[in-house]
């Protein structure tokens, strides 16, 4: 037994639907890549340090962009004492920045680091600070 031809109607219908469906997908996949980095809670050093390197989420599928690695990424700032990271589904990262605090300038071979009170340098310190010396 033969199988009945489908008619050219027949078959334009699911074809048109299958067409609008593969379109949405499309516009939705490139709608759900991360585009934007916004950082708060820096005040004692720039925020662009945080900015760099969340640089490395940008254009991935929002689903793939895992905060704990991101916020992982971010704790290896010298500066930074805790991080808050989220990724929307809009693909906008924020994160929000616990800072260290300074209690000590250090001078040694006569480059002066700010230090934080666990004895992490934090970075070079203004000259018009007194050094802690050692």
């Amino acid at each position: 037994m033969i199988p009945p031809r489908r008619s050219l109607r027949q078959l334009t219908g699911p074809a048109v639907v299958l067409g609008v469906l593969l379109a949405c997908t499309a516009t939705l996949a490139g709608a759900l890549h991360v585009r934007e980095i916004r950082v708060r809670g820096c005040q004692r050093f720039p925020a662009q340090e945080v900015e760099n390197v969340l640089r490395t989420a940008l254009g991935t599928p929002t689903v793939a962009a895992r905060p704990d690695r991101l916020r992982g990424a971010v704790l290896a700032v010298p500066w930074v004492a805790d991080a808050h990271v989220t990724v929307s589904l809009d693909g906008i990262v924020t994160c929000a920045v616990e800072e260290r605090t300074p209690v000590a300038v250090a001078e040694d071979s006569g480059l002066r680091q700010l230090l934080d009170a666990e004895g992490r340098l934090l970075g070079p310190a203004s000259y018009d600070a007194p050094p802690l010396r050692l």
